[in-house]
Order: C-alpha cells, then sequence, then structure tokens
C-alpha cells in the first residue's frame, strides 16, 4: 500500500514539473511575450537602468526614482539586467510569477496530511493565466502567491510560541507584499484582522493571533506617513468618483478564465467545456468524501468567500483607483484553487482533472503564441526608425481575435518596443505617475489626442516636434487627412510608419 502511495506522489511531482514547464513555454518560445502593459514596464525598467546613457536622450525628459512601493518587477527586471539583456531580463522576471505559484503549490501540499497527493492544488497552473497576467500587470500577479504565503504563515504562527525568528519571517512576508502591490496588501490586512477577531473567542491563540495585523497595520501607517513627507502617490487619493460597473460587466470579467478570455462576441466552447468537466469532477469527488464540516480548512474557506463577495459589492473605480473589485476576481481564484487541494481526486476522478488542466494550460500557451505572432508584425517597422526620434504612436485597431475586445488591448503598448530594440525617444503615452519609477520633468509637453482615442488627432494640435507616425489599423479618412503631411515609410500587416513631410 505504502509503495502505491509512493509511487502516487511520485507521479504528482512530475506532474508538477511538467505543468511549470508548459506555463513557462510562452513566455520562453516567442519574442515578444503577449501581456498588454508588460512593453510599458519594460521599457520603464530600461529606461531607469540607461537613465544616464549619453547615447539617448531620456533623462532629458524624464526625472526618475524607484518607489518602495509596486516595485517588484522593476527592482527584479533591472537587476537582471545588470547580468542580461533587457528583454531576457524581463523574461526571467515573468517566469519568477510562474515559480512563486509552483512554490505555492509545494508549500500547500506539505502542509496537507492527507495519503492522496492534492491534486486540486494543480488548478493553480491555469488559474495563474488569467486577465490580470494577459493585461500585464505584473507586480499584482506577483502579489497573489505573496498573499498566501502570508495568511498561511500567520495560521503557522497562531500554533506556536511567538520568536524572532517567526515575527522576521511574517515581517518578510507582509513587506515583500507592500513593495509588490498595495491593494493586496490592504487585502491581506483585512483579512489578517478578521481571522484576529475569529481567533480571539480562543484563549490560547488570541496573543498570538494579534501579531499578524498589528505588524501590518504598523506598515500600513509608517507607509502613509512616509508618502505624506515625501509627496508620494501610492495611498493617496484621486479626484475621480466612484464608478460601478454594471452587474454583467462584473460577471463577465469574472468568468474571462472560464470562457477562454471572451464574453462579449462568443465564448470559447472547447474552453467552457473542459471546466465544466472540471467543476463535475469535483462535485462528485466531495459528495464521494466523507469528511463532513472539516472538509475545507476555515483558514482558507473564509476568505475565498470574502473576497469573491466582495466582486459583487465592490465599485470598478474608487478615487481614482481602477480595476478594483476586477482584480479581487483574480485573487478569488487563488483562493478557489487552494480549497480544490483540500479535495480528495481518486483514481479516475484525478486523471480526469490533470488531463483537463493540461489542456487548458496548453490552450492558453497556443494563444499566447498567435498573440506574440501578431505583435511581432510591427517589429519590421519599428527597428527602421533611427534612434532617439520622436514618434507619435496612433493604434486606431487595438483589439484581437484571440481576446474579449472590451478589456483587453494588446496592441496597445507594442510601439515601446522601438525604445527598447532601437534605444532613445520619447513616448508621450508612458505612464508617468508617481508610483512609477519615472516621472515627467517640468515644462516637457507632449502633445497627444490620446492612448484609446486616436480618432480625435489633430494635426495642428497635435503633431508639432514628432517626426514619425507609428499608426495600426489606419481608416482611409486618416489616410487622406495626414497625406498632404507625411509620406509612407513601411508597412507591415495592420502596421503603417509615415514621417512628416518637410519643404
Amino acid at each position: 500500500m505504502k509503495r502505491a502511495e509512493s509511487k502516487t506522489r511520485v507521479i504528482w511531482w512530475i506532474v508538477v514539473a511538467v505543468f511549470t514547464c508548459i506555463s513557462l513555454w510562452p513566455i520562453w518560445s516567442v519574442r515578444l511575450p503577449p501581456l498588454q502593459d508588460y512593453p510599458q514596464h519594460l521599457l520603464q525598467a530600461y529606461m531607469f537602468t540607461h537613465r544616464h546613457d549619453p547615447r539617448f536622450d531620456f533623462s532629458r525628459h524624464f526625472t526618475f526614482h524607484l518607489q518602495p512601493v509596486y516595485s517588484t518587477f522593476f527592482v527584479a527586471t533591472i537587476s537582471l539586467s545588470k547580468l542580461l539583456p533587457i528583454e531576457t531580463a524581463g523574461k526571467v522576471a515573468l517566469s519568477l510569477y510562474i515559480a512563486m505559484v509552483a512554490g505555492l503549490i509545494i508549500w500547500l501540499a506539505r502542509r496537507d496530511d492527507d495519503e492522496e497527493p492534492p491534486w486540486g492544488l494543480l488548478l493553480l497552473f491555469p488559474f495563474a493565466l488569467n486577465q490580470q497576467y494577459f493585461q500585464g500587470n505584473i507586480n499584482y500577479c506577483y502579489s497573489l502567491p505573496l498573499l498566501l504565503f502570508a495568511l498561511l504563515d500567520q495560521e503557522e504562527l497562531m500554533r506556536q510560541p511567538l520568536s524572532a525568528k517567526s515575527i522576521g519571517r511574517l515581517l518578510f512576508w507582509q513587506v515583500a507584499l507592500l513593495v509588490t502591490h498595495p491593494l493586496t496588501f490592504l487585502i491581506y490586512l483585512g483579512l489578517a484582522a478578521l481571522r484576529l477577531v475569529h481567533s480571539s473567542r480562543r484563549r490560547d491563540r488570541s496573543p498570538r493571533a494579534v501579531a499578524a495585523p498589528l505588524t501590518a497595520a504598523c506598515l500600513f501607517v509608517t507607509c502613509v506617513v512616509a508618502e505624506k513627507l515625501i509627496g508620494g502617490a501610492v495611498f493617496a487619493r484621486g479626484t475621480a468618483d466612484t464608478v460601478w460597473k454594471p452587474w454583467g460587466e462584473t460577471l463577465g470579467y469574472y468568468c474571462y478564465i472560464f470562457t477562454g478570455m471572451r464574453w462579449h462576441d462568443g465564448v470559447d466552447s472547447c474552453t467552457v467545456v473542459f471546466w465544466l468537466v472540471i467543476a463535475a469532477v469535483a462535485v462528485i469527488s466531495i459528495c464521494s468524501q466523507n469528511r463532513g464540516d472539516d472538509l475545507f480548512s476555515d483558514v482558507l474557506l473564509t476568505p475565498c468567500l470574502i473576497v469573491t463577495a466582495a466582486v459583487v459589492l465592490l465599485p470598478f473605480a474608487w478615487h481614482g483607483y481602477t480595476y478594483v473589485n476586477f482584480r479581487l476576481s483574480v485573487a478569488s481564484y487563488f483562493f478557489l484553487a487552494a480549497l480544490a487541494g483540500c479535495i480528495q481526486f481518486r483514481g479516475i476522478r484525478a486523471a480526469l482533472l490533470v488531463l483537463c488542466i493540461a489542456v487548458l494550460l496548453l490552450q492558453s500557451a497556443a494563444k499566447q503564441n498567435r498573440l506574440s505572432k501578431e505583435l511581432e508584425e510591427a517589429l519590421p517597422i519599428v527597428e527602421r526608425i533611427p534612434p532617439n526620434a520622436r514618434i507619435l504612436p496612433l493604434v486606431f485597431d487595438r483589439i484581437s481575435p484571440e481576446l474579449d475586445p472590451v478589456y483587453f488591448d494588446p496592441y496597445i503598448h507594442v510601439h515601446d518596443y522601438y525604445h527598447l530594440l532601437v534605444g532613445g525617444g520619447i513616448d508621450p503615452y508612458i505612464w508617468a505617475a508617481g508610483i512609477q519609477p519615472l516621472r515627467l520633468r517640468p515644462g516637457v509637453h507632449l502633445p497627444n489626442p490620446g492612448e484609446i482615442t486616436p480618432g480625435m488627432f489633430s494635426w495642428e494640435q497635435h503633431a508639432d516636434g514628432y517626426e514619425y507616425f507609428l499608426v495600426r489599423g489606419a481608416p482611409l479618412l486618416f489616410t487622406l487627412y495626414v497625406s498632404g503631411q507625411t509620406d509612407p515609410i513601411a508597412k507591415s500587416g495592420a502596421w503603417l510608419l509615415l514621417k512628416r513631410r518637410h519643404s
């Protein structure tokens, strides 16, 4: 019996290794990882590294300051770029996310005392390739496994005497969360406080339970005070009103992971079928499992219910912060996968679960590969522009048939590869907020019609100072409008490069 159990465990470890490789494959098998905001983040790290390079003019337009919050991806990429080319450094930084997910699976598996391997934890792999991942919010993706690491460490702290080692480990997870993403840190702070309220009924645990929320609250207050002193913009409120999305929009965003990243113009039926099979297998396994109320750990069940409910109850935007409840959708997935690790999948059900997860991962890898090929259409054009040129991107066609057209704009930042591959120049759409590692210098004016409103382009208002115009999906009226002031230089797929005509 023990030999059979040992063999099953070996198979589980092999599957974890194979799924990790499949998840990494789309990052390393293509030239351009097809993550929407990734080029912008990579460019910011590149500009920070080359801010004093005399070959480029980055420092003429921007000031640079790496914030201690929302900086994990930037710090990792900047550090790696000192040893590796910037594209390779970015891919290693992306791979760190997959490695953290695999590490979380191993951590959770070692906490499990069941004889059967926790096959349900393998759901963390497809859940990791979620909509926030495709949108390129790498720091937020980093923060999700860190959130579970921190909560699980809090639970361990409550079961053992306080020591310098345990407090140090707790502080490590909390600081890592705060540095990576402030929203996830606030989620952790709230869940840790709720855990304190729940454990206060148990006399032997309440003194130790107060450690996690107390240290997290102290870190938060310290960060807010420091922000006020240095004039930062991490927790500062903006001027935007609170925005609520219709319930159907929220549901559609939550379902993206189950519908192949599609909703408004039809779902991927194949993806839906495999997720339905996984749900059916999970329900059958739960019904055949005789564990009563102890089936799911309260450490995971309560946060899962709270975070999932917050997806519906919280707004989309609040005082300038956007995607609030949408980001919580992805956090809900991680708790669901952790809960699935409590389900005993045996025999054919375990095999069916593994098969469905493998198909979903391969589907996601294929989708990423197709997206990357679409993005690479721009490379022959951007590599023809000389260094330190001023270009105005006008992306009329931002959508891809691979992704839902409402919340995905995979082409919106492709032009940033010019600054990465050729070097120098200026991007009028680069994020220069206080939370980012760079800001526009006072007096620098970058006229533009708006990143998502190229149809508002006016030659008199927006063309001044730009030598090149990188256009995607140019309408006929636009082409006629600028034909008297520009000359077409190159074309690749839907991309068109125009150069200002000098008299």
